[in-house]
């Protein structure tokens, strides 16, 4: 946690603006649960809590063109999770922000998703991004905790892992 802390002072962020997981942590060491009305978030809740790992999870089909994280300027449009007709946020210089073509789809890394993508009860498809601070880490293994969080899925589910490690402009076009 203190790993991402650093991240989002470096960003900026004011002390309200914490990473996914601290929240979790804290939620959990409050309640001693993680309770969520949608099952699919629950359980990658759950799985972020065990890991230590900030996740993310979305409807692709929400989504318009490229999922990018970048930092993308001040004044990208962001309607927050449960917020759907309040007026939109915009984002702020220096930022770090998930981003489609359209908006913002997670605020300050992994601070708070966006209400257009969330996932719903009955969802057929999903996204899950994790959020590695040191992919190389021989601690972190990216694959072995993507690949044991695919396990959960039954065989019927297609599955795709990729690695965006930041050493090309590469990007995952939906």
């Amino acid at each position: 946690i203190e790993q991402w802390r650093g991240i989002y002072r470096a960003m900026g962020a004011k002390p309200k603006y914490r990473p996914s997981i601290q929240l979790l942590y804290e939620i959990h060491n409050e309640r001693s649960s993680i309770k969520v009305p949608v099952s699919l978030v629950e359980l990658y809740c759950l799985y972020s809590l065990a890991r230590g790992i900030p996740m993310a999870g979305y409807r692709p089909e929400q989504l318009t063109g490229t999922l990018t994280l970048t930092v993308p300027g001040k004044g990208w449009p962001f309607t927050p999770l449960g917020q759907p007709s309040a007026q939109p946020e915009l984002t702020k210089s220096g930022e770090v922000a998930y981003v489609d073509e359209k908006r913002t789809i997670c605020r300050y890394w992994n601070y708070r998703d966006c209400d257009q993508t969330k996932l719903v009860t009955g969802v057929t498809d999903a996204l899950f991004v994790f959020d590695f601070v040191n992919a190389a880490s021989a601690v972190c293994r990216p694959v072995e905790v993507m690949s044991t969080f695919a396990g959960f899925f039954d065989q019927h589910v297609r599955i795709e892992i990729a690695i965006l490690d930041g050493t090309d402009e590469s990007a995952v076009e939906l």
